[in-house]
């Protein structure tokens, strides 16, 4: 019995494996692009935002907040660039949580502050601050302790970790006062 036997190449052709070099390289210029974009965008957030708070706050000289107008809105514009850089395509999920954070915060401080008087004060300068430093804070605190990655309890604990954070930070604002003032001028 004669049979005959073929011969199969089972190396890989020279333009397969030149096609899969150039792939790579591709991928590897837009990750080190976007890194780049990152990069510039985040340096660009902290000095406009140094710019507001070092230079244009001290130019607008006056002594109340509602006459400020330009350092409100390019620290806006700053940090928004800085969460954009950070964040990157969860940009407008970041923003919405930065934004039911506030009104979580209002909402608690309004039931706090209930009936007293300058309740609706109380609720937009202690609300909106304590929120929007509550939630930065949680979205570190759950990076860093990566408990979005633990799927047991995930939910129970992220929301502990948050409105314990919301607590802390909300009765600092209430109940701290000028303790600056108090711990280093006294």
């Amino acid at each position: 019995m004669g049979s005959t036997a073929t011969k199969i190449d089972v190396r890989p052709r020279a333009t397969d494996l030149l096609r899969e070099i150039f792939k790579l390289e591709k991928i590897q210029v837009i990750k080190r692009n976007n890194m780049e974009i990152k990069r510039t965008g985040l340096c660009i957030g902290i000095v406009l935002s140094l710019i507001a708070v070092g230079v244009i706050f001290p130019l607008e000289k006056t002594d109340f907040l509602d006459d400020l107008v330009y350092t409100p809105s390019i620290l806006i514009i700053g940090l928004s660039i800085v969460i954009y850089a950070i964040s990157g395509a969860n940009f407008l999920k970041v923003v919405g949580f930065l934004s039911g954070s506030i009104l979580i915060s209002m909402l608690f401080w309004f039931l706090f502050e209930r009936g007293g008087w300058g309740g609706s004060i109380a609720v937009i300068w202690g609300g909106i601050p304590s929120g929007l430093i509550s939630g930065i804070l949680f979205l570190i605190a759950n990076y860093y302790l990566k408990l979005s990655e633990k799927k047991e309890y995930k939910y129970l604990k992220q929301s502990l970790l948050y409105f314990f954070m919301l607590l802390i930070v909300s009765v600092l604002f209430r109940y701290g006062g000028d303790w600056y003032y108090d711990v280093f001028q006294s």
